[in-house]
């Protein structure tokens, strides 16, 4: 199945792009994409591990993933 996975602030700095589509086993989870994700970019595996998970625009941390979802990976944000 193929997931569009969403990056933003750091963790699109390093990855270079600000999306890309992931093809996936049918039934994977979140957990799952995280831990492909730390093998593909391992630089930013500390920013995954403290980012906010949304799939479809819903915040969630855990959960199966379908055909043509999307994933962002969003980091916690500061104002001033």
């Amino acid at each position: 199945m193929n997931i569009t996975v969403r990056y933003f602030a750091a963790i699109k700095d390093i990855t270079g792009i600000d999306s890309e589509v992931i093809n996936m086993a049918e039934s994977e989870d979140i957990k799952k994409l995280k831990s492909l994700l730390y093998t593909k970019y391992p630089l930013a595996k500390r920013y995954f591990e403290h980012s906010q998970t949304a799939v479809n625009y819903e915040y969630c941390d855990s959960g199966k993933l379908r055909e043509n979802d999307e994933v962002s990976f969003i980091l916690p944000v500061s104002g001033g």
